[in-house]
This record gives structure tokens, C-alpha cells and sequence, in this order.
């Protein structure tokens, strides 16, 4: 492929196409306020500008050029910076598309390396934009060197394993809703703190009582139906599929992805599961690996899922084939019921039980016995959480995988490569570790926002027999 010196695609200025009306509307807004000679009139619009001019400044100083063996990056206004990436460091190479991007036929290709954990990644964090054509040729020099052909045939995708309609309802239903529940909470506070007291002079208190609870149930509801559409959205004919050497996954409906992981930069697997999802026996399946979890340099996050939603014989299967050198099948060592009561010194329980003291204190002095039953409400949450970090807590170690876990209400395990440990660390009071519990931390290769974990009050032998398998 002949790529030396060029830009990209100039759509990467608009990639973020809900800038589009904003833009329209703030001209408006200026050209209106402009007939006033308002001297504050063109503020909004330069205000808005700002993002699209950074990245059309952006785009007409940097270049790329693809060498025989290395991603050449050339970029700078005043100070010129000059970036090499060979292409043994690459960890991801991604595609996507948003709504504009699919009229255009223009894929975004994101590009990311071993770098990406420490202070270099900005530098080494390559974005641009190409059409499909060329952009399925650039991944495929980056992945796979000149053999093009080869890719083509091992892509075909026949094998993928695909997410089924039911799996986006499931994870709609079952994934944490607080945050939309939340968001919809904020919205509609100012408007029942207005409405509410113009009611109380028409309905009686209880009347008042069962709006209250209506809305809430609404608000739940509202963010039960905003979960499922974000699911169904997100991951709408999601598939997954390995080759010899790599692991390729697509999906999106408005905003299309295609990843390809190569194997031997893949560093662990996480299985996650929500309170729901434990209940109902769901896990949700993510890798950890350099570039696909990652928060880009605009500040978007994705989530490094393999598989959205899945009973966990299923999730061993799918593992056992896309990534068969990952064993699933472990037995946790859990503290026993003497380390219990350490569960119960963290800050969160420490700060329920403040809580509940004051909001006691409070009760009494205002003579409202309902605060003082929602802080017993409070208090007992908090206990059912200690319990479950306790019931959660635990480690397993072998010659090629370690598996930690974790969690309260919302668990996780995860299994790293022994190899992959970079630092082990054992936490305990001096009391704590005369009773033969520590809490053990695992540094390993994996983003920066994943990469510690730490597993409390374990038996103290399960240090000592990690330190055993480390190969350092």
C-alpha cells in the first residue's frame, strides 16, 4: 500500500456529528445578537468553534506514512514532533463508524501500542480518518504485514459467535441502571419542587405521597427503557471471532466498531456482573489489553467487552475457543470466617454507620421518625455490602493464570497471565497479619485505569504461593 505523507480524511474534523446542530445554532444566535451590536455577540460561536478548529488544526499538520516496517507520524504547528511505531508494539487497530462516517463511506481508524500506559500515550495515541477501502488496507498492513490476501480469507466471519436479540434485552434489563435513573432524577427535581406545593393545597398528604412514589417508579421504568436502548444501540449485531493470531470483534448500530486484539498482546480476562445479573447467573465478559477499553483523547470510554451478556458455562465456552490458552475452570480460596469482621473497617461502612448516627440524632431533634428509618435502611445496605465483599473476596493461583475476585454488590473476576504481572503487593496491619490475613494487589500489563486489582483479607499462604509462579 502506498501511503507516504498524507492526512486523511478531512472528515475527521466532523466527527462528532451532534457538533453539527449546536454549530448551526449558535450562528443563529450570533447573527441575531450581532443586530444589536451586542459586543458579546460572536462569544457563543467562538465558544462553539473551538472544538472543530482544534481539530481542523489538527488535521492540516499532521501526516502519516506507512514504512516497511513502522507507522511514521509527522505533526506540529510551530513545534514539529516526529513519531515512530513499529508495527511488533501494535496492540489494536480499530474501525468505526458514526452516522456521518456512513454516509461518507469513511471509516475512523484507531491505533494503539504498549505505550498507551504511561506518559507517552498521547504521542502515540494515532487517529485519522480513511475510506473503507483504504482504511481495510491500512489495518491490514499494520496487522498483518503485506499478506493482505490471507486476512481477507480468515475474516470471512462465517465462524463468528453472535450476540442473539434476546442477549441486548437481558443486558438492558439486568446491567446497572443508577446512572440513567439518577440522570432522570435531576432532570425532573426542579419540576415536582414547583409542582409539588401547588398539589398540596388540592390533594391531601397521602395523595402527595403516591405521586412522589409514582414518579419514582416512572423514573425507574424511563431508565429501564433508556438501558435497552443503549444496549440494543451499542452492541446491535455484535459478533466476535478469532484467527490464528488475532481476535476480531464488530458491532454497533449508529455508531459501527471493528477491533481486531492480537492474541499474544491480550494480558487477562475480567467476567463482571451487576447485582441483577448475579442474581439471575449473567456475567458480562471483558479483555484486557493495551488501546481497547481505553479513554481516547477526546475523553470517550469504551468498554473492552468480548461478550455482552452470558451464563458463565456459555462465557466458558466462548473463551475456551476465541482464547483457549485461558483456563475458566478454578477453584477460590475465600477468608475464612475469622476475617470477617476486617471487611468491616473501609471507609464506606465507616461512613454509613456516621451517617446513620447523625441522621438518628437529627430524627429526634425534628421529631421525623422516617429519617431515622432510612438510615436504618442505609445502615443495613451497607452490612449486606460488607458481607458480599467478604462472600467475593478471593484468589486462585496456577502456573499460567492467576484469578482474582472481588466486589460487593457489583463482582468481578478477573484472570490474568502470570507472565503479564508486573508487581505483587500484600497490605495488612501488624494485628491483621499476625491473624494470617493480607490484602493482595496485582500490577500487570493492562490500561491504566485497569491496572490494579486488589483482592481483601486473604489467607496470608496465598502471597507466599504467588510469589511461588511469578515469572518476573
Amino acid at each position: 500500500m502506498d501511503f507516504k505523507h498524507r492526512r486523511g480524511n478531512y472528515l475527521i474534523i466532523f466527527e462528532k456529528v451532534i457538533e453539527l446542530p449546536i454549530l448551526i445554532l449558535g450562528a443563529l444566535a450570533s447573527i441575531i445578537l450581532v443586530k444589536n451590536f451586542d459586543a458579546q455577540a460572536v462569544m457563543p460561536l467562538v465558544f462553539i468553534l473551538f472544538s472543530p478548529i482544534s481539530r481542523l488544526i489538527s488535521y492540516l499538520f499532521t501526516f502519516y506514512t506507512l514504512e516497511e516496517d513502522h507507522l511514521l507520524v509527522e505533526s506540529g504547528v510551530f513545534t514539529k514532533q516526529r513519531v515512530e511505531i513499529p508495527f511488533s508494539t501494535i496492540t489494536t487497530v480499530d474501525l468505526s463508524q458514526n452516522i456521518l462516517f456512513q454516509l461518507f463511506k469513511v471509516y475512523k481508524i484507531k491505533v494503539d501500542n504498549a505505550s498507551q500506559t504511561n506518559d507517552t500515550a498521547n504521542k502515540s495515541n494515532i487517529v485519522l480518518t480513511l475510506k473503507i477501502d483504504q482504511a481495510i488496507q491500512f489495518k491490514e498492513v499494520l496487522t498483518k504485514g503485506k499478506n493482505t490476501q490471507e486476512i481477507r480469507e480468515q475474516e470471512a466471519e462465517t465462524d463468528a459467535i453472535k450476540a442473539m436479540p434476546q442477549d441486548f434485552v437481558k443486558l438492558g434489563l439486568l446491567q446497572s441502571k443508577w446512572v440513567y435513573f439518577l440522570s432522570i432524577i435531576a432532570v425532573a427535581g426542579p419540576f415536582l419542587g414547583i409542582v409539588a406545593p401547588k398539589l398540596e393545597n388540592i390533594f391531601q398528604d397521602m395523595l402527595i405521597g403516591g405521586l412522589i412514589a409514582a414518579a419514582i417508579i416512572l423514573g425507574y421504568v424511563l431508565s429501564v427503557a433508556l438501558s435497552l436502548g443503549k444496549s440494543v444501540l451499542t452492541y446491535y449485531n455484535f459478533k466476535v471471532w478469532a484467527t490464528d493470531d488475532t481476535v476480531k470483534i464488530k458491532y454497533g448500530l449508529l455508531n459501527k466498531k471493528s477491533f481486531s486484539l492480537q492474541k499474544s498482546k491480550i494480558n487477562g480476562i475480567i467476567f463482571k456482573q451487576s447485582l441483577l445479573m448475579r442474581l439471575c447467573g449473567f456475567y458480562t465478559a471483558e479483555v484486557i489489553v493495551i488501546g481497547y477499553g481505553d479513554a481516547d483523547k477526546e475523553g470517550e470510554t469504551e468498554r473492552a467487552i468480548i461478550f455482552p451478556i452470558a451464563t458463565l458455562e456459555r462465557l466458558k465456552k466462548i473463551v475456551d475457543r476465541l482464547l483457549p490458552e485461558y483456563s475458566v475452570e478454578y477453584t477460590l480460596c475465600h477468608p475464612d470466617r475469622g476475617a470477617v469482621r476486617y471487611f468491616f473497617v473501609n471507609p464506606g461502612f465507616i461512613s454509613a454507620l456516621i451517617t446513620v448516627a447523625i441522621s438518628v440524632m437529627v430524627s429526634i431533634a425534628v421529631g421525623q421518625p422516617l429519617i431515622a428509618a432510612a438510615a436504618t435502611v442505609l445502615l443495613i445496605l451497607a452490612v449486606i455490602d460488607v458481607l458480599l465483599r467478604f462472600k467475593n473476596s478471593g484468589i486462585s493461583v496456577g502456573n499460567k493464570n492467576v484469578v482474582l475476585s472481588a466486589g460487593g454488590f457489583s463482582r468481578w473476576m478477573a484472570f490474568i497471565k502470570t507472565g503479564s504481572i508486573e508487581s505483587v503487593t500484600s497490605k495488612g496491619s501488624m494485628f491483621k497479619r499476625e491473624r494470617g490475613y493480607v490484602s493482595i494487589s496485582l500490577g500487570y500489563v493492562a490500561p491504566a485505569r485497569a491496572a490494579r486489582l486488589t483482592s481483601y483479607n486473604l489467607p496470608a499462604d496465598q502471597f507466599e504461593q504467588l510469589q511461588s509462579v511469578l515469572k518476573y
